[in-house]
Formats: C-alpha cells, structure tokens, sequence
C-alpha cells in the first residue's frame, strides 16, 4: 500500500514536470517594426472570467469581440501611433487581445493599462478587468537601409516619351535662336515700325481730341469774337502736336508757308487742300476777333464787311475743319 502511495506521487510529479504551466504572453509582428508600418500586438492570457457575459452585444462576432477603438485609451496614443483595430478572441478559457496599429515615432511606445471590460462595451458599474502590455520597440529606418546618413539624391531616371520631350525642347530652342538672330539683324527697321506706329497712334488720338472739342464747340453759347478764338485754340493746339512746332505765333497768312518748309513740300493733295482750308479759315476768324469797330468792318455790303458770323456759318465752320484734320491725316 506504502508502495503504491509513493508511486502514485512520483506520477503526479511527473505529470506536472511534463505539463507546462501556461503564463502571459506578448507578440509583435513583424519582428522588426518602422515607422509607417502596419504591426499587430497580440497578447494572450487565461481567465476564468467570461468576459463576453460582459460585452455589448453588438460588438460580439461569434468568439470575437470588437473592442473600441475610440476610447480615451487609444485616442491619447494618437502622437504616437495610430491604433486601426482591436479585437478579442476566446477558445475555451484562453483569450487572445490583438491589436493592430501604426506607429508613428521610434523609440519605445507603451500603452497603457487596458480595461478590457470597458473596451467590451460593458457596464460602467462592474468591476475594471485590466491588463498590462509591455512596451513596443520601434526601429530606425536607418537601421532597416544599413545606413547612418541621408544618401545622396539619385538621378532620375528616363520616363517613356522623354525622347520626344527632349527633341522638342531642341527644335523649340533652335526656332527660338533663329527668331532672335533675325529680329537682331531687323532691329533696326523693326524699332522704325515700331516708332511710326507710336506716332501713328498719337497722332490719331491727337485728331480725335481735336474733332471732340469742335463738336462742344457747336453746344456752347458764346459771342462771335469768343467763339473765333476758341476755334483758334483748338486748331493751333493740333498743329502743334502734328507737326511738332509751335504754332502760337504763326499768322494766318505765313500758315502754309510754314507747313510746307517744315514738310518740305511733301504733302499730297489732300494734305495740300486741307493746309490752304485751314489759312482761309485762319484769315476769317482773325478777321472776326480783330476787325470789330473798324472801318473796314463798317464798309459795304454788310454781309462781306461785317466782323460778325452770318448765319449757320460757324457750323459751317466747324465742319470744315473737321473735314481739314481728315484731310491733313489722310495718307497715301
């Protein structure tokens, strides 16, 4: 009987020694975690408490519980790593809690205590079921590429069709100088064009401001001596800006004399017209401003003698002259 007691004993002993006793345990994968990478924690461990009796119902998928990734827990974490998904698996008494995160720093990231009641969804008032994870060491890059430093930047390399892009810039580059040398050797005559079209357009706007004022002219109410002076205004400041001399001092009769020297005789018929309407109309209005009260202003006929405008004549006027302008900007 003493026999048998002692070998029972041995037995137990032996089944024990071959029996393993299960402890904690905590495994991250890959071995080796960067920064960026997709790792999972998995922690398992045994308990006698039915965790899923605790859980919301909504979060259980057969054996699995989805934890909540939303808690405070996590959320903190956010500086450092992102955590995508936990969950909690059970085969019999032994529960797996797998966590699967990002980190974002290197170095040691430790998570705090879980409370894996609370993550289930259970009730606030029951008691707190925590577990301690060890902290998750997280590799340098440099490590991974064997290096110490930043290399250098790599050329880049050839994409499909940059051939094409290539000849085209050359082409483009070769037009381009073709352009230049040509305007180079044109400078001259291209600078020409350029000044005479800067004149051109002046003296356009210059007539138009010319016609504009004649055409208030017509609207103003003003006597006849007023109105001849005024005209003469208008006229001589026109002169001036299209043949580039003043025209204060010039009298009416010497008008054509001097816009032909300083053309030097190269109008064409219509410029010719407009210079010798513009001295008639000169000797008119100057007649008008100076020969009021005068004794040639008193001969007979009235009509011809008087220093007054007739009828409709300073219309007449007007319109004359802005024929003349069209006239004198009238090229062949």
């Amino acid at each position: 009987m003493t026999k048998i007691k002692f070998l029972s004993f041995i037995l137990v002993l032996l089944f024990m020694c071959i029996i393993p006793c299960f402890s904690d345990e905590q495994v991250v994968t890959p071995r080796d975690v960067y920064v960026g990478d997709i790792a999972e924690l998995r922690y398992m461990f045994q308990s006698q408490t039915d965790l899923f009796l605790m859980a919301d119902a909504d979060r259980i998928n057969g054996d699995v519980i989805v934890l909540d990734c939303s808690a405070d827990v996590f959320s903190d974490m956010a500086d450092r790593c992102l955590v995508k998904e936990a969950v909690l698996q059970r085969v019999g008494i032994t529960y797996t809690l797998i966590i699967t995160f990002v980190p974002w720093v290197t170095g040691q990231i430790e998570f705090a205590d879980l409370n894996l009641n609370e993550l289930c969804g259970g009730s606030v008032s029951a008691a707190p079921f925590t577990v301690h994870l060890s902290p998750v060491t997280i590799t340098s890059i440099l490590k991974k590429t064997d290096s110490s430093g930043i290399k250098s930047p790599v050329p880049p390399l050839l994409l499909p069709g940059t051939n094409y892009v290539l000849w085209f810039l050359i082409i483009f580059l070769i037009a381009v100088l073709v352009l230049a040398g040509v305007f180079i050797a044109r400078f001259s005559v291209i600078t020409k064009k350029i000044a005479e079209l800067r004149d051109y357009i002046g003296y356009g706007r210059n007539a138009f401001m010319a016609k504009r004022k004649l055409n208030a002219l017509k609207k103003k109410s003003l006597s006849d001596t007023e109105f001849a002076s005024e005209w003469q205004k208008i006229i001589r400041a026109y002169l001036e800006y299209r043949f580039s001399c003043s025209f204060s001092s010039v009298t009416a009769s010497s008008l054509v004399s001097v816009i032909t020297g300083m053309t030097g005789d190269m109008l064409n018929m219509e410029q010719e017209n407009a210079v010798f309407s513009l001295q008639g109309l000169f000797m008119r209005t100057d007649y008008i401003r100076y020969a009021a009260g005068s004794i040639d202003s008193a001969q007979l006929p009235a009509e011809e003698h008087e220093a007054v405008f007739v009828k409709d004549e300073k219309i007449n006027i007007i319109e004359v002259s802005v024929s003349d302008i069209a006239g004198l900007e009238f090229r062949e």
